[in-house]
């Protein structure tokens, strides 16, 4: 751990050392320039903050200080040479006083900042021209059918269709000064060309350097033209001691108390000390002293040098970031793990971490106890057996030191991470131990940590984010629900504090916990096992006689069938009724369910602090009720709906009027009791729950779940009710006045009777079922004495589970009987691939009409049991696998495989590999749109030369394989991620009809699938998975049989097609050998680099090239395609399997290294500039495409090739090469060459790769 958090230290140096180039900082002058010099120094304002505060751009981030240190200063630099097309100087954008990544880079570039002007982005700086947004001009044009239309365009496309208009179809209005945001004295920063200079219309935009909103402090490049103007000021530097003053400022802002820094008294205090959580004196020694000495001199106490001021300015914010740093961090141990939520900020419990399956068997989210409920923790607590939840021990990573495990005391289970990764996912726990944190001090955050880990997400993607956002991901209690997710691992709320067990505490606990933990398990199961058993038992509505009455048991609420056992609102009350929406009872009983009763949700004295209740009255005493409910027709009709209910009964006519009563608290104060009838005459009969199957009816709308009934079977001689509202079908509390309100249309109450016919407990085993009961009652009368046993918590499991053995569940049958159907009725007989043979539909329906018959004879006396359920299934399904042979599959063969998509934008595509990667998707190619007719689609012409669209089919054991005639590799899903790819070694698809005629479904193993994502998926351009595929959906494909298309593209007369970019030179690396015509380019070798850093190049003359070599390719100056023509050697005679594909790059020659995968680049290696006019010495985290190359060290040569490129410099590839998502270069020791040093003890001067970076050796 000490070396983790000295690097963490350094890091923290490092950055002080970025926002602190010098020790002097600069002010901005007041008034703001439209016109900017050469060799001034300036700074940036953007948009005003929210608060008014000025916002100057510093790095790649807006300050809202006063003052700048010097990465906040820029120089406006002279391109030599160079003017845009009105004649303006255009300038690089720099940072003053930087000698490395000083230049504001081109749009697109990797890094925001750049060494190389060859990188750097040429602007000019010109005054902002504000327009009104909301300008309209109505185009008058033509429909796709010729027919005339108007088009009302505003804004932007308003002014530049105005001045077409105007000017004879040229646009004039110039957009590299447009602006919508009114500002004095603005500016716009923009590209001194256009995105496309050559464009007719001269309406290309522009890229702009782009400010942010008010909350925003990003900067950005791009087109917006509502973030693009800019104020620019001189700006003065700082003498000495004002800048000392503004580093004072800047790190410990105002009022700052170095010694209450550190007072232990304080809340947010760095306490002192060599324990878990503490900091080290000896930093707050240094820091103090530098400190100290600062304020004397900025408050004129002392008499310091320039240089000694400028000094202290440098190393007091180092000082200050190594003293956070020093908190001394967790080890092995225990502990409670306590949110950084729940200590500073308001409305939270004690915020404890816990594991799920703790409280809820089978559950696995990583919790916190958020606001309480169910599972609470308050901080120092005394521990007991239910803390062991919340214990968490430490166990060390030995594969990874400083990393650590999380293992939780009560379940044994540890902390994973979240599955999948991405936003508001939630952090799972595993039986393993999968995942290991880092532990450190969180450096904002006294005395708390943060744990965070190199795998998990550091919010790419999240609004619309294409790279990481943050360092690293770490823990993260959400604000407003009990998950735990990852989020930034510096941000407040990814802080926690660590409350240590000791070792005898954990003793004590574990010797004391079991009859506890006993207990807790026992009440869980007993809950369980009841809750399954009830679930089992159906009951109905009966009249006097016991018939069923069907219509009680529906969504039927009329007042033409029998209306129950309550038909006057005289025999109805609620003491709670709203004063304006409870006045009438009787829209309870009228039939009608557009009226609606509500309790009251009103304040002050028409408030109800406690449960709400419907009082009813019968002619006589009932032991069984059925009662029905029927939502309020309103968008929240669950927010009135009871749920849990409590039936009261009373026997005693004076109990009727009890309500609520005023009495004394025991501290003398009057409060009024909203329970007291309770203990007035009434007796809680039994508890119930409403659920909610039946569809109603209202006018020709179908409202569906919006009728339930509950059940209640109660002592003998009551008549007297009340339905007590204990919960609402929303699970919502109660309202902001304290109401606990319930509302519905209709209410009825019936005779109740247990319903044998559709009771499934009928059907289990009696035998079964009086174990189970007589299980739980032993079991639950040890948990009422606290005293459950291991052996009766056995009991019980035993019990359950073969109670649950043979539960019934008719529904899956009718689920697959309903399935079922539908595959008859979506296949079509015939005698193509995808199609089924003749007869086969009818003898699937001949088994479904059998199974279909023999279930519905079944419930019409009772549930079947799992035997019969057993059996009706086998006949279905044996029914489904002989229909499932008679669909005509596909032979082993060449395909080309066409999505089937019913969207037009996926219609029609072929799955293509484009090039060789194992890391890439996929595509979805050969449609583009229609230039003649807008919207419609068409194939893309000569789209049957592309040799990456056709597959070598196999049938196989359990479905089929796909090979890639082009590159040799196999489709394939990419392990842990939704994304379909390619892999050296087979992969199996199930091939499965994808009910639509002709069409399949590729699905893949459900343990390879990311989030149960099994089907393949064309998404746009891309091939995916998703979690559901249903007919002409996206996952539907055809099997296009292309044996003659291919052997036409293998034709040496005609050639097959690679995609390359128009008109640039570039590096191609081929998986198969081909020829080529040189008439519409040629392809070169290299031959070194000479003098002045040309590329020199020499020309394949034989028109022959091998797979895995790498070759620049220059087009024809008539070629302006985006793919080459290439040719088959002729030993392959137009047969695909000698083609004998490679994805194995061969050697570099003379530095032209091939790549077959994304590849990231050592830095100073060389690849091609923006519009590959030139070729640049690669930045950190640089790649190269797969299929193409980059150039490594050449040899130096006076020779003149055939063809030469420029480059910036000399080519030396210091460092090592990664494969994007693949395993790094080993560690160790190199040359510059490569070759490993054995013994590195006494090294030669020179620079040396160690570990992957480079050193230099003195």
């Amino acid at each position: 751990m000490k070396q983790v958090y000295k690097l963490l230290a350094s890091a923290a140096v490092v950055l002080v050392g970025v926002t602190n180039l010098s020790a002097r900082n600069w002010s901005p002058a007041t008034n703001a320039v439209t016109q900017i010099e050469a060799g001034k120094k300036y700074a940036l304002q953007g948009i005003v903050s929210a608060a008014g505060n000025n916002r100057y751009l510093q790095g790649t981030a807006f300050t809202e200080k006063s003052y700048l240190s010097s990465d906040g200063v820029f120089e406006f630099v002279p391109v030599e040479g160079v003017k845009d097309a009105a004649d303006n100087q255009v300038y690089y954008l720099k940072v003053s006083g930087k000698t490395k990544d000083q230049y504001v880079s081109v749009p697109g570039n990797k890094t925001f900042y750049t060494s190389s002007t060859n990188r750097a982005w040429k602007v000019v700086v010109k005054e902002a021209v504000k327009q009104d947004p909301q300008k309209s001009y109505d185009w008058q044009t033509t429909k796709d059918n010729g027919g005339d239309t108007t088009i009302v365009l505003r804004g932007k496309d308003a002014y530049v269709r105005e001045s077409m208009a105007d000017n004879d179809g040229v646009n004039k209005f110039d957009l590299s000064t447009l602006t919508f945001t009114d500002r004095n004295d603005a500016v716009v920063i923009v590209s001194y060309q256009s995105k496309n200079p050559k464009k007719k219309e001269q309406d290309a935009e522009y890229d702009f350097f782009l400010t942010n909103e008010a909350g925003d402090l990003s900067v950005n490049k791009g087109t917006n033209y509502s973030k693009n103007v800019w104020n620019i000021f001189e700006v003065e530097e700082n003498n000495a001691k004002t800048s000392l003053n503004n580093v004072l400022d800047a790190t410990f802002g105002e009022g700052f108390d170095i010694d209450g820094l550190v007072d232990a008294t304080k809340k947010d205090a760095y306490v002192l000390g060599t324990d878990i959580g503490q900091y080290d004196a000896a930093k707050y020694a240094v820091l103090k002293d530098l400190y100290t000495k600062a304020k004397a001199a900025v408050d004129g106490g002392s008499e310091l040098t320039e240089t000694e001021l400028d000094k202290l300015a440098e190393d007091l914010p180092k000082a200050f970031n190594e003293f956070k740093a020093s908190g001394k961090p967790l080890t092995e141990g225990y502990y409670i793990v306590e949110s950084y939520r729940s200590h500073k900020e308001t409305g939270y419990d004690g915020g404890a971490l816990y594991d799920e399956g703790a409280v809820k068997p089978g559950a696995k989210r990583l919790l916190w106890t958020y606001k309480g409920g169910a599972t609470t923790y308050k901080q120092g607590e005394e521990l007991d057996h239910k803390s062991l939840k919340f214990i968490w021990k430490v166990e060390k990573d030995n594969a990874h030191p400083g990393f650590f495990f999380f293992k939780n005391m009560q379940t044994e289970r540890y902390i994973n991470k979240s599955e999948p990764a991405g936003f508001n996912q939630t952090v799972e726990m595993s039986n393993e131990r999968l995942a290991s944190y880092n532990i450190v001090a969180n450096r904002n955050q006294a005395g708390f940590f943060t744990f965070y880990s190199p795998d998990l997400w550091r919010g790419k993607g999240f609004g619309g984010a294409t790279k990481d956002r943050w360092e690293f991901g770490g823990l993260h209690p959400g604000g407003d629900h009990e998950r735990v997710v990852v989020w930034d691992w510096q941000a407040p709320a990814s802080a926690f504090y660590a409350r240590t067990i000791t070792q005898e505490q954990i003793d004590k606990l574990l010797s004391v916990a079991q009859q506890g933990i006993n207990n807790d398990k026992a009440n869980a199961l007993v809950n369980q096992a009841q809750a399954a058993l009830d679930k089992g038992y159906a009951y109905m509505a009966v009249n006097e006689q016991g018939t069923r009455l069907e219509f009680a048991n529906s969504g039927d609420f009329s007042k033409d069938n029998d209306p129950g056992l309550v038909t006057s609102a005289d025999h109805l009350k609620c003491p709670m009724a709203d004063k304006d929406e409870g006045k009438d009872l009787n829209f309870l009983l009228d039939g009608d369910a557009n009226t609606f009763f509500h309790s009251t949700w009103h304040g002050g004295e028409d408030a109800w602090k406690g449960n709400h209740f419907l009082q009813f009255q019968l002619e006589a005493p009932q032991q069984e009720l059925l009662l029905k409910w029927v939502k309020r027709v309103h968008d929240n009709a669950n927010g009135g709906a009871p749920a849990k209910v409590t039936l009261w009964g009373t026997k005693s006519d004076e109990a009727l009027d009890k309500g609520k009563e005023n009495k004394t608290n025991d501290a003398g104060e009057e409060v009024m009791d909203y329970d007291a009838w309770k203990k007035q005459g009434w007796d809680s009969l039994a508890v119930s729950t409403f659920n909610y199957p039946y569809a109603i009816k209202v006018g020709e709308a179908t409202k569906n779940n919006y009728a339930g009934v509950a059940y209640f079977k109660v002592p003998a001689g009551y008549k007297n009710f009340r339905l007590e509202v204990v919960s609402r079908a929303n699970g919502a509390g109660a309202d902001g006045n304290g109401n606990r309100f319930f509302y519905g249309s209709e209410f009825r109450v019936y005779k109740g009777a247990y319903d044998e016919v559709n009771s499934l407990n009928a059907s289990v085993p009696k035998a079964d079922i009086d174990a189970l009961n007589a299980a739980i009652a032993k079991l639950n009368t040890e948990v009422k004495a606290e005293k459950a046993t291991k052996e009766s918590i056995e009991a019980l499991q035993k019990a359950y589970d073969q109670f649950l053995k043979n539960y019934p569940e008719p529904k899956r049958v009718t689920d697959a009987l309903a399935e079922a159907q539908k595959l008859s009725t979506s296949s079509v007989e015939g005698a193509e691939v995808g199609y089924y043979k003749e007869g086969a539909k009818a003898k699937l329906e001949a088994v479904i009409t059998s199974v279909k018959t023999q279930l519905e004879a079944q419930v019409k006396t009772k549930a079947p049991n799992v035997e019969q359920i057993n059996a009706y299934l086998a006949e279905l399904n044996a029914g489904l696998a002989e229909f499932a042979k008679q669909l005509i599959m596909p032979e082993a063969g060449v395909y080309r495989i066409q999505s089937a998509s019913a969207e037009k934008t996926r219609e029609g595509r072929m799955i293509t590999a484009i090039n060789s990667s194992r890391e890439s998707h996929l595509k979805m190619w050969g449609r583009v749109l229609d230039p003649n007719n807008k919207g419609v689609y068409k194939d893309e012409d000569g789209f049957s030369s592309v040799l990456g669209a056709y597959w070598d089919v196999q049938k196989v054991e359990n479905g089929y394989t796909l090979k890639n005639v082009y590159t040799g590799l196999y489709a394939a899903p990419k392990s842990g991620q939704a994304m379909m790819t390619q892999s050296e070694t087979p992969y199996v698809f199930s091939v499965t009809f994808a009910k639509t005629p002709g069409c399949f479904n590729f699905v893949i193993k459900a343990d390879d699938a990311e989030a149960k994502k099994i089907y393949v998926n064309a998404e746009s351009d891309n091939l995916v998975l998703w979690n559901s595929a249903e007919g002409q959906d996206n996952s539907a494909f055809k099997f296009l049989p292309a044996t003659e298309d291919l052997k036409k593209a293998l034709d040496p007369e005609d050639g097959f097609r690679v995609y390359v970019q128009a008109k640039v030179a570039q590096i191609i690396t081929l998986p198969v050998n081909a020829g080529f015509d040189p008439s519409n380019g040629q392809f070169y070798t290299v031959i070194g680099q000479d003098a002045e850093s040309k590329i020199q190049l020499a020309a394949v003359t034989d028109n022959k090239l091998n797979a895995g070599q790498a070759y620049v390719y220059k087009p024809a100056e008539k070629n302006e395609s985006n793919f080459v023509t290439l040719y088959p050697t002729k030993d392959v005679n137009m047969d695909y399997t000698k083609l004998n594909p490679t994805h194995t790059p061969g050697q570099a020659v003379n530095g032209l290294t091939p790549v077959f995968e994304n590849t990231r680049l050592n830095e100073e290696s060389g690849i091609f500039n923006r519009d590959h006019s030139l070729v640049l010495l690669s930045e950190p985290n640089e790649s190269v495409a797969a299929n193409t190359g980059y150039f490594d060290k050449m040899p130096v040569t006076d020779k003149k090739g055939d063809a030469e490129l420029k480059a910036e410099d000399i080519i030396t590839s210091l460092g090592r090469v990664v494969v994007l998502n693949g395993k790094a270069g080993k560690t160790g020791v190199y040359t510059l060459s490569g070759v490993r040093v054995n013994n590195a003890n006494h090294l030669p001067a020179g620079v040396y790769i160690v570990n992957g970076k480079k050193q230099v050796v003195k």
